[in-house]
């Protein structure tokens, strides 16, 4: 069975679906994620169904708090897996 394609399953998590509310490239380096919290658990369970438990190792990754939603950059939560610039390529026009 061949490996997962994690540039398209990163893509499915993010573009299709419900669970994020907003994404965007902040600088170069951070591609995030905001995710309402009534969304968080099914988000976690699908990122770690795709990516695996690894996601987590090391102290795992940040989150920032925002008054309705989580902020997750995902160039941080998925590295070692993908390069999020292969996913949603980087351009002045889609900075968030």
């Amino acid at each position: 069975m061949p490996g997962k394609n994690h540039e398209l399953e990163a893509y499915k998590l993010v573009a299709e679906g419900e669970l994020v509310s907003e994404s965007g490239w902040i600088n170069r380096q951070q591609y995030c994620i905001w995710v309402d919290y009534i969304n968080v658990y099914e988000f976690m369970k699908k990122a770690t169904e795709v990516f695996g438990s690894g996601i987590f190792d090391d102290g795992g990754f940040r989150a920032n708090m925002q008054t309705d939603c989580l902020c997750i950059d995902l160039c941080e939560m998925l590295d070692g897996y993908l390069d999020m610039n292969d996913v949603f390529p980087y351009t002045q026009e889609n900075m968030h």
